[in-house]
């Protein structure tokens, strides 16, 4: 999942620990950050009802090139058609977008979100407010396990469901049903080009004490990489194995909340100097360094979490059609590679890495060779250890009284105002 994935399963029952302990505390009640909307008391239905905070402004997306500050609409404007996304931060092309836009007389409408936590309240509480969804494979299933995905149509897709490598085919949500493949990407180390002078890549560089490290919001990820550096399969992992790798996290970093950054802040701490060595995802690390010299980014020899995000049309969408046609849009080879190499994250479409530059696709961490890509897998343990990986992330997360009361928020809608840069080529 790109930015982030976060606290999948430990985040619910974790915050509602540190609730408690804040009760018994006398502690206030956290505050509530401008512009973004909080979350009170489940209604009587059990969704839980979400009120906007009140704000002065919202901060501009760089990845939409907008600013998306309430405005004014024209008459024009405010008589088109409208697609609503909910989707990761900066997650998007913006000269597809504006082509989409043109050509099929529409307005998007993109919420960004944080981390899936966030996403699925936001789509729980306002199941109707969003057409399209882009997320990881794990919160797609859980989306549809809440009866929030409908089915897609084959006829308003035509041909975007590409033969696809068979090392991604676990990422479909019902067969591809309810699914399609938007990009994959893989969790990675980035750091200080002088850390991996005379260091071999490995997972094993989170231990070294010398470095100061900036760890991924998602802690099944780092129990699964503290498996890798321990030499164990995460997938077949015993439970034994399991408390092993979470008893060396909890040593290493005894404030793990304080160490857990989304990837965006972690990259800029990587920048500013504050940390020498960052769990991160590939894309965003790569259009780092690529601004960067100064940093590098590896695949460990080990392996690494692989993920794949994908659209999905929500069960109450107001315009499933229009979400179809942009999913056929931005499925389209052209499309596709223009998304990839605009985002640096891997394009599942094999047309679409057809059009992409050879200097590219030789990118061992944008598109690893098969040897290294056989050690990457989708963070998916054994059913008969989930609870007790379940327990260990709660262990983990709650271990510290800081951790951050924030991960779970609704996002709040922000329209873009429409650009016109050129259209893709």
């Amino acid at each position: 999942m790109k930015s982030t994935q976060s606290w999948r399963w430990s985040l619910p029952l974790a915050l509602f620990l540190v609730i408690v302990l804040a009760g018994c505390r006398d502690s206030p009640p956290p505050s509530v950050d401008a512009g973004a909307e909080r979350e009170v008391a489940p209604a009587s239905g059990g969704h839980p009802t979400v009120i906007q905070a009140q704000h002065e402004s919202i901060p501009k997306n760089k990845g939409l090139g907008a600013d998306l500050r309430p405005h004014a609409q024209t008459s024009e404007q405010e008589s088109q058609p409208r697609l609503s996304l909910l989707i990761w931060e900066d997650y998007l092309a913006p000269e597809a977008l504006a082509r989409f836009e043109r050509e099929h007389g529409v307005m998007l409408l993109a919420t960004e979100v944080d981390n899936s936590e966030q996403l699925k309240q936001t789509l729980s509480s306002r199941p109707s407010d969003f057409d399209l969804i882009v997320a990881d494979e794990q919160t797609l299933r859980e989306l549809d396990d809440l009866k929030l995905l409908r089915d897609l149509t084959p006829a308003l897709l035509g041909d975007t469901f590409p033969e696809t490598e068979s090392f991604l085919a676990p990422a479909a949500v019902r067969g591809n049903r309810r699914s399609v493949p938007y990009l994959w990407g893989l969790t990675v180390l980035a750091g200080r080009s002088e850390v991996f002078r005379s260091a071999e890549p490995s997972w094993n560089l989170l231990w070294r004490e010398d470095l100061r490290i900036a760890l991924l919001d998602e802690p099944s990820d780092l129990i699964w990489v503290a498996l890798l550096a321990l030499g164990h399969d995460p997938a077949t992992a015993t439970k034994e194995q399991i408390d092993k790798a979470a008893d060396r996290i909890e040593r290493r970093f005894p404030k793990l909340v304080e160490r857990m950054r989304d990837p965006i802040s972690g990259l800029d701490a990587l920048e500013i100097g504050e940390v020498d060595l960052v769990v991160t995802y590939n894309g965003d690390a790569l259009l780092r360094a690529a601004q960067n010299p100064a940093l590098k980014v590896v695949l460990p020899k080990e392996g690494a979490p692989l993920w794949v995000d994908s659209f999905a049309v929500a069960r109450d969408a107001p315009s499933p059609e229009l979400a179809q046609r942009f999913i056929r849009f931005m499925s389209s080879p052209e499309v596709s590679a223009e998304t990839s190499k605009t985002l640096l994250y891997a394009s599942p479409n094999p047309a679409a890495r057809a059009r992409l530059e050879p200097v590219l696709l030789a990118n061992p961490v944008l598109y690893p060779p098969e040897a290294a890509i056989e050690k990457c897998r989708f963070v998916r343990f054994d059913p008969g250890v989930e609870k007790h990986v379940h327990q260990a992330i709660i262990r983990l997360v709650t271990s510290d009284r800081g951790m951050a009361m924030d991960s779970g928020k609704a996002a709040a809608p922000t329209w873009r105002r429409p650009v016109e840069p050129s259209p893709v080529d």
